[in-house]
């Protein structure tokens, strides 16, 4: 009633997005719909344990195109259980439909490596890959730090790194 002019963002989840509740959240303040999907495939989704489809992913793209004042920030992993080259170009081609389609209202895809917890799915699939040792540390220096990263493929994971460094350093 008292019309607060509060803004707000917050982090939803895309499988019961719908065009009436981003105008009611808009209303309400929220100047910033954050989703983390972490995958872009369905293989990965389901690895990952996630109860959405990459048809709920494009289907927040596609409300926030039409849904005035909406604008929108994903978050992914990259080189996931299940990535391969071509999941990877799957990621780079929504990115750059969403660029196209959404313009000003795609704030950012922040791309980032999946970090190994211990005693999780992930661990095990790691050791099972031989990726970690059975007495692997997961505190400490950069150096274990960077050992924790999952890893599926060698080949996503260095063009990963070479399309995200700081450009700027490069003369």
């Amino acid at each position: 009633r008292r019309k607060l002019d509060i803004k707000w963002t917050a982090w939803f989840h895309p499988k019961d997005m719908s065009e009436e509740f981003m105008k009611l959240a808009i209303e309400s303040g929220c100047c910033l719909f954050e989703f983390s999907p972490d995958a872009y495939s369905n293989k990965m989704l389901q690895l990952l344990q996630k109860d959405i489809t990459k048809r709920d992913i494009i289907k927040t793209y596609k409300l926030i195109g039409k849904v005035d004042n909406a604008k929108v920030s994903y978050n992914f992993f990259v080189n996931g259980p299940g990535e391969n080259i071509f999941t990877f170009l799957r990621l780079l081609l929504f990115y750059l439909r969403a660029q196209t389609f959404l313009r000003t209202k795609l704030k950012r895809i922040f791309l980032s490596h999946l970090r190994i917890e211990p005693n999780t799915e992930l661990s095990r699939l790691a050791l099972e890959r031989g990726q970690i040792e059975q007495s692997a540390k997961f505190l400490g220096s950069q150096e274990i730090y960077d050992k924790m990263l999952y890893r599926n493929s060698i080949f996503v994971y260095r063009l990963f790194n070479f399309l995200s460094r700081d450009r700027k350093s490069v003369v």
